[in-house]
């Protein structure tokens, strides 16, 4: 599989989206954007609870490097839990969806979150799925409960809260990656490939960046002038 065509598939989708977009804001979307938010809810709630339970089976919270490095011993469980999280990304094309037929702004960070975020995952899962990816289905699948219920009116006191707790995300991953990076120079492969652990920490360091960038302009920048 060539998973660049993903992304090109999500970008493909945006401008076709767009492209209608006179015609798509004429409808009201509030239902179903109601309903949406809630299975996201849920997907998420499945995403963390299911790795959670892994984990804790498996011992990994007991050590960093078991939380990293220690193998996974029973993978079926996982594996569907992986890939409901993998392909929650393309359910997530969604949001882009709602921006343009609410008639919102499609930021950087949302354009290039949402075009390689599949990409991130997959190199991450197959061929196996490597002992750091649980990290990641945790902080994310935990922020994504809070984020959706935000976006079905619930949470707003706490907007500037979820932009935290998604900066935090990125760097406990960046922390474990740089792990990840030691073992590595220690002969410890922790099962992740060289070049994935590379991309990874390019993207999730982009990510950092961009929604540091966005809690600033919207916390910082906009209070300043008014």
């Amino acid at each position: 599989m060539n998973i660049l065509i993903v992304p090109a598939l999500y970008y493909a989708f945006t401008g076709g989206v767009y492209l209608f977009k006179d015609i798509i804001q004429k409808y009201n979307f509030d239902y179903i954007k109601n309903k949406y938010n809630y299975f996201m809810v849920a997907v998420s709630i499945t995403n963390f609870m299911t790795t959670f339970y892994v984990h804790y089976n498996e011992d990994k919270f007991s050590t960093q490097y078991n939380l990293v490095c220690k193998p996974y011993e029973s993978t079926n469980l996982l594996k569907y839990d992986a890939n409901l999280f993998l392909y929650s990304k393309i359910f997530e094309w969604v949001d882009t969806f709602f921006l343009i037929a609410y008639n919102k702004k499609l930021s950087i960070l949302h354009l290039f979150h949402h075009g390689s975020t599949f990409v991130l995952c997959y190199l991450n899962i197959y061929p196996t799925i490597n002992s750091l990816f649980g990290v990641s289905i945790l902080t994310n699948s935990f922020v994504h409960i809070f984020m959706y219920a935000y976006y079905n009116g619930h949470l707003k006191i706490f907007r500037k809260y979820i932009t935290q707790i998604q900066i935090l995300q990125h760097i406990i991953v960046l922390y474990n990656l740089y792990f990840v990076y030691r073992q590595y120079n220690s002969n410890i492969l922790c099962g992740m490939r060289y070049s994935d652990l590379i991309i990874t920490f390019g993207c999730y360091f982009s990510y950092l960046i961009l929604f540091a960038n966005f809690y600033i302009q919207n916390n910082y920048l906009k209070n300043k002038s008014i």
